[in-house]
């Protein structure tokens, strides 16, 4: 997988077209950090490629908020403590 600039893409489209078509994906970064994933698609996989992006972000969510709870130190609560928040919260709303 190549990393480009966002310089080197700007000025040189070409090239990261070619390592796209090379490669299949490319980081694009900024500052040396990286900023954005372009992947090769075309009209065969388009809809399979776009279905693999939203699990992707479903399962980021997903570990972002199971962090969360252990971060709080919730991670480990009862259907019942479970529960009996949630009614807490609808009753305080």
């Amino acid at each position: 997988m190549e990393f480009i600039s966002i310089r080197n893409f700007r000025n040189a489209t070409k090239d990261t077209w070619a390592a796209l078509e090379r490669d299949g994906k490319v980081v694009i970064t900024n500052n040396g950090k990286p900023k954005a994933i372009m992947l090769g698609v075309d009209s065969d996989n388009l809809e399979n490629m776009l279905l693999s992006l939203k699990r992707m972000e479903l399962a980021d969510v997903i570990a972002k908020l199971q962090q969360q709870s252990a971060d709080n130190g919730i991670e480990d609560l009862s259907l019942e403590q479970i529960n009996a928040e949630i009614s807490a919260a609808r009753q305080n709303a």
